[in-house]
């Protein structure tokens, strides 16, 4: 119940759908990603931790490249340190002209 209610309040259907498709298909809502599908997700992962340990091998093998990559960025942005926000320099206005000329010019 605890669970269901700080899903509802984070994860409403507010944030709009995940993604989107090219045609009919609909995709999920926040919420319905969160109640629906990130279950069946942690169920696969689960799964498949659990045959790699009935199997022998390592459990963790798999997951040395997302570690590798996290690991990466977190190193990038402590080198790169808090963005500074910047306004850029107004540019010359363009006209129709400039971006399409017309006349004997452009032929």
């Amino acid at each position: 119940m605890i669970i269901a209610l700080w899903t509802e309040q984070w994860w409403s259907d507010d944030l709009g759908p995940t993604g989107g498709y090219v045609g009919e298909a609909e995709t999920p809502t926040w919420a319905a990603a969160v109640h629906e599908v990130w279950g069946d997700g942690v169920l696969t992962a689960m799964d498949e931790l659990r045959e790699r340990m009935e199997a022998g091998a390592d459990p963790l093998r798999g997951q040395q490249r997302c570690l590798a990559v996290a690991r990466a960025w977190k190193e990038l942005t402590e080198a790169l340190g808090c963005p500074e926000v910047t306004e850029p320099e107004p540019g010359k206005p363009l006209k129709v002209t400039d971006l399409w000329p017309i006349g004997p010019a452009a032929e």
